[in-house]
């Protein structure tokens, strides 16, 4: 069958990732030869109608993801109108959590949606429709037909992650995702890309949802898989360069031995980053690590009150990461940190500890952000319970955690104080962040590309203006170049 994939995300900083969930199920569904394109682009600033006329897919799955809600709204609404013969379905975290109200309202109700991992649910649904059997209880799969919801329980997810056929990177031009300068914060590299190693996570976060896609129990490829992929990367785009898209790579300490020891052999001079929890950082590991060319930790620290630490149910304490951050220091590890203001209980008192840790820890960079209920945490429950946000609420670009002006809940304090806060605490860190390490050809390209995009400019100013954070005006000239390889490719 003619199968299309796609994300309509937004054109900013911060979105030139692979979206390896989308090419994971196009590797798999290829492997079954069903024919698979994949469109990753900003709706708003390329127009998928062209391609997706041409290849007429008789089956359209999008990603969702809230940040991309209304956007993705916008897309399936007008492919509804140009290919009314299309089956149109969705998954994602954000469907895997309101799979309800989704199925019902995106694009004007879907034909479907698919709660968790997508590759084991489509396959059987594509078989079922070639073979004219009903798909309508098929494991995974969510229906609203005739008033009635048909729910079906979560996708069966794939046992063993190294039986997946790597990502089918091939159906995207990839050049526009290898661009400069890559993950690595301070070391520019011409080629990176991203890889996951692992599904899943054991933490408790009230504000993290991944457990409504992939459960709390980790997954884990194998050493020598990841190896594999790896040098696929190296053999056929000459990466410099790789970052780990999993929750915490670090949380099975001796595959993380395994593999680097691997990839020391291997000699092929990558470098890395991955993101880890602070408990997880280690002395002898992270010397290997580094001897493995892995040059950055990024670390959620959240929030330098322990009390903060204990409602969030981070289960960390500040004492454990700063003790990581300590390690990795020591070692030669960059330190990327983030944290989030706006929790239940949180005083002001509460936030002169986080400016406070943050500068006891001394990260390499510092990013601030609004406390935000995704659907599928248990903040988003408890939001709807106190009425921190409406019963009936959009999902709008407001719920894009970089770019939000407001925060969407305002419960110790006013919009007004939290606005100030975070201009406060991202303005410390300002400089450190964008003028630290990071060489002078990559800040005059970003120039450039302000210069270039006078509207992109002109509101990169009134934004500084507006909201007193000066990180607008970095952020705005990375959107611009961006923007710039969306609409015109790499040149």
């Amino acid at each position: 069958m003619r199968v299309a994939l796609i994300q309509a995300r937004i054109t900013d900083a911060n979105t030139f990732l692979t979206p390896l969930g989308l090419l994971y199920i196009a590797a798999y569904l290829r492997r079954q030869e069903h024919q698979v394109i994949v469109l990753d682009q900003d709706c708003d600033v390329n127009d998928p109608m062209p391609l997706l006329s041409n290849f007429q897919p008789e089956v359209i799955g999008f990603s969702v993801m809230t940040t991309y809600y209304r956007r993705t709204d916008r897309m399936i609404r007008k492919i509804r109108k140009e290919l009314p013969g299309a089956v149109i379905c969705a998954g994602g975290i954000h469907p895997s959590a309101l799979p309800e109200r989704t199925v019902q309202e995106l694009g004007g109700g879907l034909d479907f949606i698919i709660r968790g991992e997508g590759e084991l649910t489509l396959t059987e649904v594509l078989r079922r429709m070639e073979a004219g059997e009903d798909i309508h209880t098929v494991r995974g799969t969510y229906f609203y037909q005739n008033a009635k919801l048909t729910d079906n329980g979560r996708a069966e997810a794939c046992p063993n992650l190294d039986l997946l056929p790597f990502p089918a990177r091939d159906l995207l031009d990839m050049s526009k995702y290898m661009t400069y300068p890559g993950f690595i914060k301070g070391i520019p590299l011409e080629k990176t890309t991203n890889l996951i190693s692992s599904r899943g996570c054991p933490a408790q976060c009230i504000y993290c949802g991944n457990q409504v896609l992939f459960d709390r129990n980790i997954r884990k490829r194998s050493a020598d898989n990841v190896i594999g992929e790896i040098e696929s990367l190296v053999e056929n785009y000459n990466i410099g360069g790789f970052g780990f898209s999993d929750d915490n790579f670090m949380a099975d300490s001796k595959r993380v031995v395994e593999f680097c020891e691997k990839l020391i052999d291997k000699k092929w001079n990558l470098k890395w980053v991955c993101s880890t929890r602070a408990l997880n950082i280690k002395e002898d590991l992270t010397r290997l690590m580094y001897r493995a060319g892995c040059r950055q930790y990024e670390i959620g620290v959240e929030s330098g009150s322990d009390k903060i630490l204990k409602y969030m149910k981070k289960g960390l304490t500040t004492e454990q990461i700063a003790e990581g951050y300590d390690i990795a220091k020591k070692n030669g590890m960059r330190r990327m940190a983030s944290f989030i203001i706006g929790f239940p209980t949180e005083t002001e008192e509460d936030i002169k500890l986080t400016e406070k840790f943050a500068k006891k820890i001394k990260p390499d960079f510092a990013s601030f952000f609004f406390l935000t209920p995704y659907p599928g945490t248990e903040l988003y429950s408890m939001a709807l319970k106190n009425g921190w946000i409406p019963e009936k609420h959009e999902f709008g670009e407001d719920w894009t955690i970089r770019q939000a002006e407001e925060p969407l809940m305002a419960i110790e304090f006013t919009p007004k104080q939290l606005k100030f806060f975070r201009a406060h605490l991202q303005n410390a860190f300002f400089w450190k962040n964008f003028f630290s390490g990071i060489n002078i050809p990559f800040y005059s390209l970003m120039a450039w590309s302000l210069l270039v995009n006078p509207k992109i400019l002109f509101k990169s100013v009134f934004q500084v203006i507006k909201t007193r954070r000066f990180d607008y005006l970095a952020e705005s000239a990375l959107a611009a170049y961006r923007y710039k390889i969306e609409k015109c490719g790499r040149k």
